[in-house]
């Protein structure tokens, strides 16, 4: 087979002319000439400041006085208007007022008011303060009397006896009642009624007792005088 026949080379391509670099033109100088006519500005006299004249110890001591006066008068608060003698009056007196009566109505009704279980915790750490004695808790209707007798007074004639025991069936002491007895025809007009306090129906031995103890009886004795034959009901009231 016949051999291929070689590719010609290629011819160098020629490098580009270089170009001819162009110099800078010269700058002309500009230059501005001042106006003749333009004169310059005149310098400023300066004159020397001229003191003023001193003033006086006294001129001076007046002038502190009021530049001081000055300050504390706007500093100073402006003044409250007083209250009136009468508005004074109100505005002290009914407080007072209303003290002293809240005062005298719990002094008045202090047994009373200590026996409420919402107020008595109060009382229980104000008497301590004010020396004032705490009456024992009431349950009045925990307290029955039993074994009621109604007899003639074997040495004293004229006179019954009645005798009865208290018990308390409360878990605390409590005061000692009032106890209120009445006797009654058969029409139920009272003959007899007459209260008792704890004093006039206590024993000696049971005197002793500053409150009823829980849970033990008693014994109580009236003394009262007879009412007849015609006294056919007769009753106790505890309070």
């Amino acid at each position: 087979e016949p051999e291929p026949e070689p590719e010609p080379e290629p011819e160098p391509v020629p490098p580009p002319p270089a170009e001819a670099i162009a110099e800078p033109e010269p700058v002309a100088a500009v230059v501005t000439e001042a106006p003749a006519d333009i004169q310059p500005a005149p310098e400023p006299d300066h004159q020397p400041a001229v003191a003023p004249p001193a003033k006086s110890v006294t001129e001076a001591r007046d002038t502190a006085l009021k530049t001081a006066s000055a300050a504390t008068a706007e500093t100073r608060p402006p003044e409250q208007p007083r209250l009136s003698s009468r508005r004074r009056y109100v505005v002290w007196g009914l407080p007072l007022g209303l003290a002293g009566f809240l005062a005298a109505l719990v002094w008045l009704q202090f047994t009373a008011l200590a026996q409420m279980p919402v107020l008595r915790p109060a009382f229980e750490w104000l008497c301590p303060h004010i020396g004032c004695s705490l009456p024992p808790p009431r349950a009045l209707n925990r307290v029955t009397a039993h074994d009621l007798t109604v007899a003639p007074a074997p040495d004293r004639p004229g006179r019954v006896e009645v005798r009865l025991l208290l018990v308390n069936g409360a878990e605390f002491e409590q005061a000692f009642p009032k106890l209120r007895l009445r006797f009654t025809n058969a029409a139920g007009e009272r003959i007899i009624d007459h209260t008792f306090l704890p004093p006039d129906y206590l024993a000696p031995e049971d005197r002793l007792f500053q409150a009823l103890p829980s849970r033990l009886p008693v014994q109580v004795l009236l003394d009262v005088p007879d009412p007849g034959p015609a006294a056919v009901n007769y009753a106790l009231e505890l309070h």
